[in-house]
């Protein structure tokens, strides 16, 4: 019994290592929050089991003349980022870690904090490439239904109260490209995607502090409610509470023991919102409403899920 490790080059090594159907975790940009890397060798050094290192796979990417993204191989999504800006584009997803593949953000159904405006990474998927169990190459569209068997039929009815949430407990099943997606990569390994892209917009970025939920919700019920409405201007809207900073040193702590919202705001709607939005909040209080650069932004939100 031994833990064996394996780098794939190319998709014919992957394919001819999904045919021998030994136990594998497939994995690239090592970058989850929730997966021990550092402990895999230790915890499999006494079974029969297969670490397959994906990030040395070919990959491309290509904007296509509708503006769109397609994705092969390992792909990041700082990679993405980078190779749109140069041509005014943008992609619709901020994850966590922009080291992430794109890929594996598709597999697990990835949010990331664009939602508000953009809708998840499901919303934005047009098709996905993947190889089966028997190392074949299936495609996936976005815009073809799943049969509707019964099966489905009573799935569909026991999600439904999930529809309107932005990361449901299990995948949407509705159409074909969801067989895939939220999955976590049990179906297959997917080798290629096309997703939309945005124009490139200017933007500001706030940092709000607001009372402990503990001790006082109206604030923030009311600016839930008061900020729907204006969904096209604000890309992003993030709320996290004060016990998330603990996780943190003292030092790092921006939150001054407090609520945080982070508002991320198309810079040609700054005035629009300033004056129809956080001036009619009942208790706005403009000392405790900052703007900070992109950088300082997505680093104090991205430093607690790492954390």
């Amino acid at each position: 019994m031994a833990l064996n490790k394996i780098n794939l080059k190319t998709i014919n090594d992957l394919k001819n290592h999904i045919k021998t159907h030994v136990p594998t975790f497939y994995f690239s940009s090592q970058t989850s929050t929730v997966i021990p890397y550092d402990k895999l060798e230790e915890i499999y050094k006494d079974q029969d089991f297969n670490l397959a290192d994906l990030s040395q796979l070919p990959s491309s990417i290509e904007l296509t003349k509708e503006d769109t993204l397609i994705i092969k191989g390992p792909i990041s999504w700082k990679e993405a980022k980078e190779y749109l800006k140069s041509m005014g584009r943008n992609i619709m997803t901020a994850p966590t870690e922009d080291l992430a593949l794109i890929s594996a953000g598709a597999a697990t159904s990835a949010t990331g904090e664009r939602c508000f405006h953009f809708g998840n990474l499901r919303s934005q998927i047009l098709y996905i490439k993947y190889l089966n169990f028997q190392g074949e190459e299936c495609q996936l569209y976005a815009h073809k239904k799943l049969p509707e068997t019964e099966a489905l039929k009573a799935y569909q009815k026991e999600s439904e109260s999930y529809k309107d949430y932005k990361n449901a407990p299990y995948p949407r099943f509705e159409f074909e490209t969801d067989l895939m997606i939220g999955t976590e990569g049990q179906l297959g390994v997917i080798t290629e995607l096309e997703i939309k892209t945005t124009k490139d917009d200017l933007v500001n970025h706030l940092f709000m502090l607001l009372p402990r939920w503990e001790n006082q919700d109206t604030q923030h019920i009311e600016l839930l409610n008061k900020i729907q409405k204006f969904r096209s201007d604000i890309i992003l809207c993030e709320f996290i509470d004060a016990n998330s900073f603990t996780f943190l040193p003292e030092d790092e702590r921006p939150n001054q023991n407090k609520d945080t919202i982070f508002i991320e705001i198309k810079s040609e709607s700054f005035e629009k919102i300033y004056e129809e939005l956080l001036l009619d909040l009942s208790f706005l209080n403009e000392e405790e409403v900052f703007e900070l650069s992109e950088s300082k932004f997505h680093k104090i939100r991205a430093s607690i899920p790492r954390a």
